[in-house]
């Protein structure tokens, strides 16, 4: 079993498991492709909207959903914190939103 991981040609982090599987004469590779995170950002980024979510999840200890029109596209706010399946925490003018790494670009300096 081979464990590696790198970057493509997005700059996405890829975590690939080879495992050999004896079959008969002949041997079997199996490969599987996990993605980490869809974009990486650090805490503090600049992130600006680049598409506008379906909806908004409040980064509160207990989260809720919110209409999306409370953040509008290109709207600026600072990376607060990572969170788990590529979401990340991020403080606009009106809250501090959960948003996935798809909706979302760092701002050119």
């Amino acid at each position: 079993m081979q464990l590696s991981i790198y970057l493509d040609e997005f700059y996405t982090p890829q975590l690939t498991l080879t495992h050999q599987v004896p079959q008969t004469q002949e041997t079997n590779t199996k490969e599987k492709t996990f993605f980490m995170a869809d974009k990486l950002f650090t805490v503090g980024d600049l992130v600006t909207v680049t598409t506008q979510p379906p909806y908004l999840k409040t980064a509160d200890p207990m989260p809720m959903l919110r209409p999306p029109d409370l953040v509008t596209l290109g709207e600026e706010g600072t990376v607060l914190e990572q969170k788990l399946g590529g979401y990340w925490a991020v403080k606009f003018e009106r809250g501090s939103f959960l948003i996935d790494g798809r909706y979302i670009d760092r701002v050119a300096d």
